[in-house]
């Protein structure tokens, strides 16, 4: 089930810091930690945590084990989370044996391409999650993120552009909500 992994994530890791800074995940942590402390998480999982940037951010507030497929991802984030458990693990076959207040799964969500990866993402989700848990799902994109949002997330555009250059079949322009009313929407908080 293992499959070959990005540069990126492998030989390229020490760069990651270059390519996606800690402090660019400020807003989406913030974001991530009022939804956890709202269901009075104490016990986070990160499934797929990468360089360990958001859980930067959240290692204040919560007691956290950080899982990702790469170990070389991990070793980054150990660096600037030395404090915090760093395991090993493909979070579509990952069992540590133990449940937490809450899981989150951030942007590595994005790699479930198949309908069987994505449902034993989730399986490893619900199987981490204790009975009144909250799991976290945070894509990058999804099916409704629309276009405008999409190229203010990439560029820093302005949340909507002057004019739209392509048309609606669903609802006029100016009845579009803003960015971040679709992205708090595109976030799944869901109980266990």
């Amino acid at each position: 089930m293992r499959a070959e992994q990005p540069k990126l994530y492998t030989e390229l890791a020490g760069w990651w810091q270059l390519v996606s800074p800690t402090e660019d995940y400020a807003d989406e942590a913030a974001f991530f930690g009022e939804l956890f402390q709202a269901e009075n998480a104490k016990t986070v999982l990160e499934l797929g945590s990468g360089g360990g940037n958001v859980v930067w951010f959240l290692k204040k507030h919560f007691t956290l084990t950080l899982t990702d497929i790469s170990g070389m991802m991990l070793a980054e984030s150990k660096k600037q989370n030395p404090e915090i458990e760093h395991i090993e693990g493909d979070m579509r076959v990952l069992r540590l044996g133990r449940m937490f207040d809450g899981v989150l799964i951030h942007d590595a969500i994005m790699y479930m391409t198949s309908e069987e990866d994505l449902r034993a993402a989730l399986v490893t989700a619900y199987e981490h999650c204790k009975p009144g848990g909250v799991v976290v799902l945070a894509p990058d994109w999804v099916a409704e993120t629309p276009w405008w949002c999409a190229a203010s997330l990439l560029l820093g555009a302005p949340a909507r552009p002057a004019r739209p250059t392509i048309p609606s079949r669903y609802r006029p322009y100016s009845s579009y909500p803003p960015c971040r009313e679709l992205y708090d929407h595109n976030h799944s908080k869901n109980k266990r």
